[in-house]
C-alpha cells in the first residue's frame, strides 16, 4: 500500500498530465491538488503542478497569466526544460520582460545548464540578480581572453565560483588598471599570492570604501604592513581604527575545528534591538550548549564598520569555547536590505579574511537564512573543505498565499525580489551536504509542499527535522535587585502602568520593533476593544536610544496612537529591548506576582513565527501563550489545551480572536492556570536546549 506522500505525487502527476494534454485547465488542476488535503496552500499547489508540466505551450500560457507569481513559476519550468541551443530564441522573445527573463535564468541554473558567452553578452546588465545567475551559467572562463567591458563583472564572478586559484598575475594587474568596477573581484581572485595582493593594495586610492576595507583585511591576513598615510587607512576613520582590532584578533588563541554558525540579521547579544530577534537568542543559547560537546562554536555576526568605533571589538567570548566574531561591512543596513545581493562578494571575502586572521579552520558551516550571504558561505565552506549545513524553512513561500490559502497578487518588482530568496533556498537544498527542517511531522509535510525535490531519495536522505529549544537550567540566570515586576510602574518612562490598575491581568509581547512582529497591530486591537478595560498591555522591544528607521517608524506609530487614545494611559507600558537573561528574569517575576487570580498572558501578534523562541520562554515561565496560526507554533501549541492559536492577519482578526479567548466566561482563571501549566510542561518535556543540542551535535559529527 502506498504512503500518503506517494499517493499525492501520483495525484499531481495525473493532474499535470491532464493539463499537458488539454483535458483540464490549469486553474481547475490547482483546485484538485489543493483539495487533496496534503498541500499547504495555493502557491504550493501551483509549485507542484508546474513542476511536473512538460508542455511548453501550456507553460507559455501560464507565463502570460496576470498573476506575477504564476508567471515566475512557469518561466522557471521552461528554463528547466529548455535546451541550451534554444535558449537564445526564448531569450529574444522575452528580452524586454525582466520578470520572465530572470525566471528563465533561474530555471536554467536549477537544471545545471550552461549558456554560451555570446548569450551572456546580450543579457549582461539587466539586473544584479541576472548577472549573478549568468555567472553561474557561464562555463569556466579564461581571464586571459579579451571580454567586452559589460561582460567582465559576470566573467570574474564566474571565475570566483569556479574556485580556480592559478590566475596569471600580470593579467590580473592589467585588468586592475583598466577595469575599476571589478577590482574587488580581482583582489579576491588574488588570494594566496601575497606579492600580487601587495601590488594591488599599492594601487588602491581609497575612493571605494568597500575596496579599502577589503584591502585592510587582506593586508592583515597576509602580514602586509601599510604606512600610516596609505590611502586605505585615510579612506575612512572607522577603517583606520579597525587596524588595531584586527591585529588583536590575530593575537588571540582561537579554538580549532569549530562549528561556524551565522547571524546575518542582528547581534544575538542585542536581542530585541534592530533586526535581532528570536533566532539570535536561539543561536546564542544553542552555541553555549554545543560548546560543551564540540571542539568549539564560532558565531559570526556582520557589523557596520562605523559601529566598531563604539566598542572596537571584533571578538566577544560568550563561553570558553563559544566565541562571537564580528565581520565588518560598509553600509551594513543597506547591504542587508536586499538580502545581501549586492554585498555578496564583500561577505564572502571579509568572512574568509576574518576567519584566516583568527586562525579559524571550521569543521562545519551552518547557514540558516535564504539569502545571498548564506550562498556565499556555502561557497566558502566548499573552498575550505568544511561540511555545509542549511536550515530549510517554508519562508517566504507561505507568505505568497492569504489566510484563506489563496494565491496573492504582487507587482512584478516585488514578486521578483521576494522569490529570489526561494531560488537561493533551492540552490542550498541542492548543494549543501546536510539539511535541517524546523519542527516535527506537520512541519515536514509543509516543507514537502513547497520543495517537491525533497521527495527525491538523494535529497530526502539529507534532511533531518529538528526542534528548537530554550535554556531551562535557571528561571532567572542573573542576579537582580528587587522584583523586576516593579519596572512596569516606573513613572520616569514614557509609557508605564498605573498601580491603580495593577490587579488587571497582564498581556505581554516581546520582540524587535518591526511591522512583521505586529506590536502596533496588537496595541490597536487591544486599545480599540473591551480588552483595554480588563487587561494591561506591555510591549518590550526596540532600541529607544538609537533606533533604526524601522524602529523609529514603529515608535512614532505607538506615540501617535497613544496621543489619540488617552484611555490607554496607565494601562499600557512600553519597555526597550533587554538582553535575554533579563527578559527571563522579568517573566519569572511577573509570573510570581499574585495581584490577580489570572496567570499572565503572552501574545505573539506576528504574521507568522517560524518556531517562536520567545513564546517557548514565556510558556516555561508560566504564561498562557497565544500565538499565530501561521508558521511553526502550531507544532507545539494545541488550541485550548496548552495555549491558543489566533489569526494575526490584521488588527481586526487579532482583536476578534483575543476577545474570543480572553472574554469567554468559560475560560475562567482556574482553567487558564491549567492551560498555563500544560504549556509549561510541554516546554520542559520537549524543548530543553540540552536535548536539542545533543541532536545537533550528533548530526554535525556523524
Amino acid at each position: 500500500m502506498k504512503e500518503a506522500g506517494a499517493l499525492l505525487i501520483d495525484t499531481i502527476r495525473e493532474t499535470s498530465d491532464s493539463v499537458d494534454r488539454s483535458l483540464m485547465t490549469f486553474e481547475s488542476a490547482c483546485e484538485v491538488v489543493s483539495k487533496s488535503g496534503q498541500i499547504a496552500d495555493g502557491f504550493a499547489a501551483a509549485i507542484n503542478l508546474i513542476n511536473m508540466l512538460n508542455n511548453r505551450e501550456k507553460l507559455s500560457e501560464i507565463a502570460r497569466h496576470e498573476n506575477s507569481l504564476l508567471r515566475i513559476l512557469a518561466a522557471i519550468r521552461i528554463g528547466e526544460l529548455l535546451s541550451p541551443e534554444k535558449f537564445d530564441d526564448q531569450a529574444k522573445e522575452w528580452r524586454g520582460d525582466s520578470l520572465l527573463m530572470t525566471s528563465l535564468l533561474r530555471g536554467m541554473v536549477r537544471a545545471g545548464k550552461e549558456v554560451h558567452e555570446n548569450s551572456v553578452l546580450s543579457l549582461a546588465g539587466i539586473s544584479e540578480e541576472t548577472d549573478f545567475l549568468l555567472a553561474r551559467l557561464l562555463p569556466n572562463q579564461n581571464l586571459e581572453a579579451v571580454f567586452p567591458i559589460k561582460q567582465l563583472p559576470i566573467v570574474t564572478e564566474s571565475a570566483i565560483l569556479s574556485q580556480r586559484k592559478d590566475w596569471n598575475a600580470d593579467n590580473l594587474l592589467r585588468l586592475w588598471e583598466t577595469e575599476r568596477s571589478i577590482r574587488r573581484s580581482l583582489l579576491y581572485l588574488a588570494d594566496g599570492n601575497e606579492m600580487l595582493i601587495g601590488d594591488m593594495l599599492n594601487r588602491i586610492d581609497g575612493s571605494d570604501k568597500s575596496l579599502a576595507l577589503m584591502g585592510l583585511l587582506k593586508a592583515t591576513r597576509y602580514g602586509i604592513d601599510l604606512p600610516p598615510n596609505h590611502p586605505i587607512l585615510s579612506s575612512d576613520t572607522s577603517i583606520s581604527t579597525l587596524r588595531e582590532s584586527l591585529k588583536n584578533l590575530g593575537n588571540h588563541s582561537i579554538i580549532g575545528n569549530p562549528l561556524v554558525q551565522f547571524s546575518f540579521y542582528g547581534d544575538p547579544l542585542k536581542a530585541g534591538k534592530g533586526s535581532s530577534g528570536g533566532i539570535g537568542t536561539f543561536l546564542r543559547t544553542l552555541g553555549n550548549k554545543l560548546s560543551e560537546t564540540l571542539p568549539g562554536v564560532i558565531t559570526v555576526v556582520p557589523i557596520d564598520v562605523k559601529d566598531l568605533l563604539k566598542n572596537n571589538l571584533l571578538l566577544n567570548k560568550e563561553r570558553e569555547r563559544h566565541l562571537f566574531i564580528y565581520v565588518p561591512l560598509i553600509d551594513y543596513e543597506k547591504v542587508k536590505a536586499d538580502s545581501f545581493l549586492e554585498g555578496r562578494l564583500d561577505v564572502l571575502s571579509n568572512v574568509s579574511d576574518i576567519l584566516a586572521i583568527g586562525g579559524i579552520h571550521p569543521a562545519q558551516f551552518h547557514m540558516r537564512f535564504s539569502d545571498y550571504a548564506s550562498y556565499s558561505m556555502l561557497h566558502l565552506a566548499n573552498e575550505m573543505n568544511s561540511k555545509s549545513f542549511f536550515t530549510i524553512t517554508p519562508d517566504p513561500q507561505r507568505s505568497f498565499s492569504d489566510h484563506n490559502g489563496d494565491l496573492i497578487s504582487l507587482d512584478s518588482i516585488k514578486a521578483l525580489k521576494e522569490t529570489s530568496r526561494v531560488e537561493i533556498s533551492h540552490s542550498m537544498v541542492r548543494e549543501c551536504d546536510r539539511l535541517f527542517g524546523i519542527g516535527a511531522e506537520e512541519s515536514h509535510s509543509q516543507l514537502l509542499s513547497y520543495y517537491p525535490q525533497l521527495v527525491e531519495k538523494s535529497v530526502a536522505k539529507k534532511l533531518e527535522m529538528m526542534p528548537e529549544g530554550i535554556s531551562l537550567s535557571n528561571e532567572c540566570p542573573i542576579a537582580v535587585e528587587g522584583p523586576l515586576f516593579s519596572i512596569l510602574f516606573d513613572k520616569n518612562r514614557e509609557f508605564f502602568l498605573d498601580r491603580a490598575f495593577r490587579e488587571n491581568p497582564l498581556l505581554l509581547t516581546i520582540g524587535r520593533l518591526d511591522p512583521a512582529k505586529g506590536q502596533t497591530k496588537l496595541l490597536k486591537a487591544w486599545g480599540d476593544s473591551q480588552l483595554r478595560d480588563s487587561f494591561n498591555l506591555v510591549i518590550i522591544g526596540g532600541d529607544i536610544e538609537n533606533p533604526n528607521q524601522i524602529e523609529l517608524n514603529e515608535l512614532e506609530e505607538i506615540r501617535k496612537y497613544a496621543q489619540e487614545n488617552r484611555k490607554i494611559q496607565g494601562r499600557f507600558c512600553h519597555l526597550p529591548a533587554m538582553n535575554n537573561d533579563r527578559i527571563r528574569c522579568l517573566e519569572n517575576s511577573i509570573a510570581h506576582v499574585k495581584t490577580t487570580p489570572w496567570p499572565p498572558i503572552y501574545v505573539a501578534p506576528s504574521f507568522k513565527e517560524e518556531f517562536g523562541i520567545a513564546i517557548l520562554e514565556a510558556m516555561a515561565a508560566g504564561f498562557v501563550a497565544i500565538g499565530p496560526r501561521r508558521g511553526g507554533v502550531k507544532s507545539y501549541i494545541r488550541h485550548e489545551k496548552n495555549g491558543f492559536l489566533m489569526d494575526t492577519t490584521n488588527e481586526s482578526t487579532i482583536r476578534n480572536d483575543l476577545q474570543k479567548v480572553l472574554l469567554d466566561r468559560q475560560n475562567s482563571a482556574r482553567k487558564m492556570k491549567m492551560i498555563a501549566e500544560n504549556g509549561s510542561k510541554t516546554v520542559y518535556r520537549r524543548y530543553s536546549i540540552s536535548v536539542v543540542a545533543k541532536m545537533f551535535s550528533s548530526s554535525y559529527t556523524s
